[in-house]
């Protein structure tokens, strides 16, 4: 057998797909783009400078030697793109407040199945001040929390609308 390497045209495969588009569909639950672009946010509050929220710069701010920590900080990425399926967003989850995005620049907060979210996002977005993981004495001080949906919802207003919504513990099979 002859072993041939090619290249990928993609390009030419989105122009397939965009004229044979009536002829696919059946075949797909979901067609995505993704352009290996960086998007970035920064915190509204600038007054101690400019802070990054995606990329997250939470791994430079957390003063550790562990480098398990450290890498784990490095590669926290809560950033996704929702599928366009609506169909399937309306099974897989439950809009707590607000509703699903309908432009690009909106985005939303997925909740697990009891409504809560990592201390470690509400760092990365800076809600929770990323110093206090610094300070272990007030890290063992430190409770659960709760926020309202309302904090949320247009909290970071100059780049993005903020829609919570819960993901069902059950995927819909499709």
């Amino acid at each position: 057998m002859k072993k041939q390497i090619g290249k990928n045209d993609l390009a030419s495969f989105k122009t397939y797909l965009d004229k044979h588009a009536s002829e696919v569909t059946h075949l797909t639950k979901d067609i995505r783009y993704q352009y290996n672009l960086q998007p970035y946010i920064y915190a509204s509050d600038t007054s101690g400078g400019p802070k990054s929220i995606l990329p997250s710069n939470l791994a430079d701010e957390v003063d550790t030697a562990n480098q398990t920590i450290k890498g784990y900080l490095q590669n926290i990425d809560y950033w996704s793109q929702l599928s366009s399926d609506q169909e399937m967003l309306n099974a897989q989850y439950d809009v707590l407040e607000g509703r699903l995005p309908k432009d690009k620049s909106e985005i939303v907060l997925i909740v697990d199945e009891e409504n809560q979210i990592s201390d470690l996002l509400l760092y990365s977005l800076r809600i929770k001040d990323p110093s206090e993981l610094n300070d272990a004495k007030k890290l063992d001080e430190l409770k659960s929390q709760t926020y309202q949906y309302r904090n949320f919802i247009g909290n970071f207003q100059s780049c993005c609308q903020y829609e919570p919504i819960r993901q069902r513990k059950q995927p819909m099979d499709k």
